[in-house]
């Protein structure tokens, strides 16, 4: 009996700690992020005037962060835009800047170059800069835009007023 009595003792103890584990807490798991913590920071500077040989530049600064893995392959495009009064902005040169296995945080700069041609007109320039981020499956994980100076164009010496 002494034995019968300590089983069911025992068992009731067992049953009574299974009881008292929350229902919430059993099985909920937060999801996994889908790419680490994957950010990208721009900063589309405003282009600047270069002389001997005149020419304009656009530059740009990108850093991404993914927790401090490596990103598997980063695509930058950096362009030096104008607006020329009529219609919308126009892109006046393009640079493409491709870089695998980037470490985390590493800072990249990139710029893309017009030579002026002709007369000394100001005319409204502004530098647009677009990074995507793709992993190792060349999936694309992350797209973003910033256009430098955000308010307003920056006006340049450079170029005519009939444009490029």
């Amino acid at each position: 009996m002494k034995k019968l009595s300590i089983g069911a003792l025992l068992a009731a103890m067992v049953v009574g700690m299974l009881a008292g584990v929350p229902a919430s807490a059993a099985g909920t798991r937060s999801p996994a992020p889908r790419y680490h913590e994957l950010k990208c920071g721009l900063s589309a500077k405003v282009p600047r005037a270069i002389t001997g040989p005149r020419r304009l530049q656009g530059r740009a600064t990108t850093i991404c962060t993914n927790s401090g893995d490596d990103i598997e392959r980063i695509v930058i495009w950096t362009f030096l835009q104008w607006f020329n009064g009529f219609e919308d902005w126009q892109t006046i040169a393009i640079n493409k800047v491709t870089k695998n296995d980037v470490a985390s945080e590493t800072t990249l700069n990139t710029s893309v170059t017009r030579s002026c041609d002709g007369g000394r007109e100001n005319l409204l320039f502004r530098t647009k800069v677009t990074v995507w981020v793709y992993d190792s499956y060349d999936d694309l994980r992350l797209k973003k835009t910033k256009k430098a100076p955000s308010a307003s164009a920056t006006q340049v010496p450079c170029g005519t007023t009939e444009g490029f």
